[in-house]
């Protein structure tokens, strides 16, 4: 399993006679549902990250490293000025319009 940030106090027993929010968890999956909904993004975002790390059990080298591969590629054009950003607002907007259309 793989660690993410903000999740760590979850991975590792409390100390002998230290607090624990909610220690007991309820094993209704919509009440956990429930409560992760409630939580900020930064938390929400990486309790799904986990969660999707553990279905992919499977892991396949070879895309991984053609990923790494058009990141690297895709933060040197955007370093090297010859890609232009645009805001998610904008990108937004045009795929509304062009779902309307």
């Amino acid at each position: 399993m793989v660690a993410r940030p903000g999740l760590s106090h979850l991975l590792v027993p409390p100390a002998p006679g230290q607090l624990v929010y909610n220690q007991v968890m309820t094993k209704d999956p919509g009440e956990i549902l429930q409560a992760a909904l409630s939580l900020p993004a930064g938390a929400r975002a990486a309790i799904a990250g986990s969660l999707l790390d553990s279905l992919d059990t499977d892991v396949d080298e070879e895309a991984d490293e053609e990923w790494r591969a058009e990141i690297r590629k895709r933060l040197a054009q955007l370093d090297g000025g010859r890609v232009t950003r645009v805001p998610w607002s904008e990108v937004r907007a045009r795929l509304e319009q062009q779902a309307r259309s």
